[in-house]
């Protein structure tokens, strides 16, 4: 299973910014009005848990304080509530599959660019995927909302 399945979740009121690389399985919550470190554990289920944060962008580097690089081989699944601004990029080799949920109107586009696929919202939401063979894409929210997909590639 390490290498099997990959979730991230996000939750942000301004910005967020994060890379994982990695064949393992990481567990992080971070759980802070600023950019505060709570919580980082390793474990069999990944999951990456940010709330209640102002600003954040982190890179992972597996032998640096603030994290491990994470390469996907099977599946990566991400989840998104945030309200003004995400931008996180992604690196796997088999499928992505991403689920959008906003309070308000929250547009999603697929485009292929060279080897990547860009997910953009309508608040400058930016997700950049390298090298994947599936995208799936669940839009939720509360009014309009909608999704646009292109472009997928297969490596």
């Amino acid at each position: 299973m390490a290498s099997e399945k990959l979730g991230v979740q996000f939750r942000a009121s301004e910005g967020l910014g994060v890379q994982f690389r990695a064949p393992e399985r990481l567990d992080v919550q971070f759980r802070a009005s600023e950019i505060d470190l709570v919580y980082t554990s390793w474990s069999r289920e990944t999951q990456c848990t940010f709330q209640g944060i102002r600003e954040i962008r982190l890179q992972y580097m597996a032998s640096e304080k603030l994290g491990v690089q994470f390469r996907e081989s099977e599946r990566l699944g991400v989840q998104f509530w945030a309200s003004e601004r995400l931008d996180v990029q992604f690196r796997a080799s088999e499928r992505l599959d991403v689920q959008f949920r906003a309070p308000e109107r929250f547009g999603v586009h697929f485009m292929e660019q060279r080897d990547s696929v860009y997910i953009s919202g309508h608040q400058s939401d930016l997700v950049t995927v390298h090298g994947i063979r599936e995208i799936r894409c669940t839009v939720q929210g509360i009014g309009e909302t909608w999704c646009t997909v292109q472009g997928t590639r297969e490596t």
